[in-house]
């Protein structure tokens, strides 16, 4: 261009030279040299044959020259761009073939026309009809007039324009991948930052904001210290050092938020930069385990669990067997020593008695291992909890020194429609109680004055607070036990409902109380907790699924004994000495027995002794089936037979829920008044399976 700027004020120079400016004949536009020299003549050729086009009109807006580019530009015939023409007979037939849009032609002319008078230098664009893009630049010249030069920028308009459109496409498309960014980042379910070398925000995600009860925006060009508590700021304080050194770092922590659960966050920090470079800031990930961790703790306290069952279940079936074998001697012998005379009195009282209660006291304790590990047999039914903690108050209150108060809140209100009724296991519920309380009553230093205090409510439990605990949302009975004791050590507050643990082990605790409860609590549906402080005392609360209330449970009067006597009995049991101690027990109970090791030979009896009236066979037994099987295969081919069961081992190795079987199980060991009414159970099954 400016080239071409040059090489026109050299021609238009030399036509001033030569004084052809206001004489300019019109056989020179079609390269007659006669009368110019030579060097005019290599001008006119060089700018013949350059790109773009080239006018120049006089003083009185006349055509002086115009170089052969000029008519390709503007698609005019020659006649149009011959020397002398006047400027508006260009305008004109310019306008009238649209090349200035559409408009009143003469208007149009006159505008352009008017504007060349003013002889005032300007560049403008114009397009074309057919799309070309012209670039006009023109100046006045010295002696009057004006130079015009026409470039084609086609091209370079539409390379701006594709340029223009990647540029735009590429912005755009930044926009929308930090929008997406955006997007995922306040999506992922964790709290992400960056925070600059003085722990200032530049980057909050929303999860991150929300957990401190703000936003984003009100986050970013704050300090990590204002936003913080001290306490969490002293556990991340030093692992911020360690990121500054250029360490990558993941820690975890309890953190205490304002009106929300406590949660266990585990932080992910990341150094931005490196030991060249310096470090600049820090990104930061925090993920709410929460759950995994309360997940975890479940699974540990569930492997526990597992371990103190297979372990009770293991011992329960030789160890039951041989209660039951010293409780079935004993009790017989205590009773005839009694009816000898008073020497045969004493001597049951002071020595039989007690081996008795031991033996019982061994199947309690046994029983307990069971019901911890979840292996005891439930039979869950709506239970009116008020009314179970009235009745376990008066057994409590016996057990209180008068220095420790017994008090008692068991007002309804809560949930409407429900009370404090929950489906539970009663004999269950009541040792769990139980042992709250005398737990309750064990916190109290001895010599002091105490209290223990058991309330009752209807918990809502929402969302937030039902997941805080592990539990689903609804209506659950509380059941709260409370004392104002010495409190739980620290560290030991986590481990308080293990198996066998125990803070009482100098007092004889087996660290089976607590664990029972929490079994309780699970195999209900439920949950139990306990907050603590030294020297204040605990808080239980066991929470249970509340249920519409239910009907009242028959009575567990021993049946009658008469409709017994004369029957004939199957005996299965596979221990010679249990055998033994069940074949006496049958027959004081006026029954005929037979003896059978196995349920092969069971099944040889059966079929050779049609006079058989019941079956009594132990669960456990050897070969390829057990009583279990037996029970099943009576219950197809003789449904009129009635069937008990007994077993030594827990609920584990019980029959499950697709036998045929509905009778009674009898857990060993067991004394005489638990074996009649197992046979008035099995009675009416038998008829019951035989209408």
């Amino acid at each position: 261009m400016k080239q071409t700027e040059t090489l026109l004020q050299g021609g238009t120079r030399r036509l001033r030279e030569t004084g052809m400016f206001k004489g300019w004949r019109p056989d020179a536009y079609n390269r007659d040299t006669s009368h110019s020299d030579h060097s005019f003549a290599l001008i006119q050729a060089g700018l013949d044959n350059i790109d773009q086009g080239i006018t120049i009109f006089d003083g009185d807006l006349r055509l002086v020259f115009a170089n052969v580019r000029i008519q390709e530009l503007l698609d005019v015939p020659p006649h149009i761009m011959r020397t002398g023409v006047d400027f508006e007979e260009v305008i004109r037939f310019n306008a009238e073939r649209g090349e200035y849009g559409p408009g009143d032609v003469e208007k149009l002319v006159a505008e352009r026309v008017a504007a060349a008078r003013q002889f005032v230098a300007h560049t403008l664009e114009r397009i074309r009809p057919n799309g070309v893009v012209l670039k006009v630049s023109g100046w006045p010249l010295d002696n009057g007039g004006f130079a015009t030069i026409y470039t084609d920028v086609t091209d370079q308009r539409r390379r701006e324009e594709t340029l223009e459109s990647l540029v735009s496409k590429r912005t755009e498309d930044l926009r929308r991948n930090e929008e997406r960014l955006r997007l995922i980042a306040n999506e992922v379910p964790a709290g992400i930052a960056y925070i600059d070398c003085d722990k200032v925000f530049e980057f909050v995600n929303a999860r991150f904001a929300s957990a401190y009860q703000t936003t984003p925006d009100e986050l970013i060009g704050r300090s990590a210290n204002e936003i913080m508590s001290a306490a969490t700021m002293a556990i991340a304080g030093p692992n911020f050092e360690r990121a500054r050194r250029g360490e990558a770092v993941d820690f975890d922590m309890t953190i205490r938020l304002k009106d929300r659960p406590e949660m266990e966050v585990r932080t992910f920090l990341r150094p931005d930069g490196g030991p060249n470079s310096g470090i600049h800031g820090f990104y930061v990930l925090s993920v709410n385990v929460t759950k995994q961790k309360r997940a975890e703790a479940a699974l540990s306290m569930a492997q526990k669990m597992e371990a103190v069952g297979q372990l009770s279940s293991g011992v329960a079936h030789d160890f039951n067997n041989l209660l039951a074998v010293i409780l079935g001697n004993l009790t017989p012998v205590a009773a005839e020593l009694r009816e000898s005379g008073a020497t045969g009195s004493a001597l049951a009282n002071d020595m039989l008695d007690p081996a008795i209660r031991a033996a019982r006291r061994g199947a309690d304790l046994t029983a307990r291992l069971l019901a911890v590990a979840r292996r005891q047999p439930v039979e869950a039914r709506p239970v009116d909890i008020g009314e179970a903690i009235q009745n376990l108050a008066k057994l409590v209150s016996a057990s209180l020194p008068e220095r420790v108060k017994l008090d008692l809140e068991t007002r309804a209100g809560g949930a409407a429609n429900t009370g404090h009724w929950a489906e539970v296991d009663p004999t269950q519920l009541e040792t769990a109680l139980l042992n709250l309380a005398m737990n309750a009553r064990d916190a109290i230093p001895a010599g002091s004055a105490g209290q223990v205090r058991i309330s009752l409510r209807t918990r809502r439990l929402r969302g937030v607070a039902a997941e805080a605990i592990g539990l689903a949302p609804g209506d659950y009975v509380e059941i709260a036990v409370a004392d104002n004791g010495v409190g739980v050590p620290p560290d030991a507050r986590s481990r308080i409902f293990e198996p066998f643990f125990s803070t009482k082990t100098d007092r004889g605790g087996s660290g089976l109380g607590l664990a029972l409860v929490y079994s309780f609590a699970q195999e209900a549906g439920g949950q139990v907790n306990m907050t603590s402080s030294l020297g204040k005392g605990s808080r239980f609360a066991l929470l249970l699924p509340a249920v519409a209330p239910g009907l009242a449970t028959p009575d567990d009067r021993p049946v009658d004994e008469t409709p017994l006597s004369g029957r004939l009995v199957l005996l299965v049991e596979d221990d010679a000495g249990v055998r033994r101690v069940l074949t006496r027990m049958l027959c004081d109970l006026g029954m005929g027995v037979l003896e059978a090791e196995d349920v092969e030979e069971a099944q040889r009896l059966l079929a050779a002794v049609p006079d058989v009236s019941f079956v009594l066979s132990d669960i456990a037994m050897p070969g390829d089936l057990n009583g279990a099987d037996l029970a099943e295969q009576l219950a197809d081919e003789r449904p009129d037979l009635p069937v008990a069961l007994m077993t030594a081992h827990g609920r584990d190795r019980l029959p499950g829920a697709t036998h045929r079987f509905q009778g009674p199980v009898l857990r060993k060991p067991f004394e005489r008044a638990a074996l009649v009414n197992a046979f008035a159970a099995a009675e009416a099954a038998a008829q019951t399976e035989n209408k």
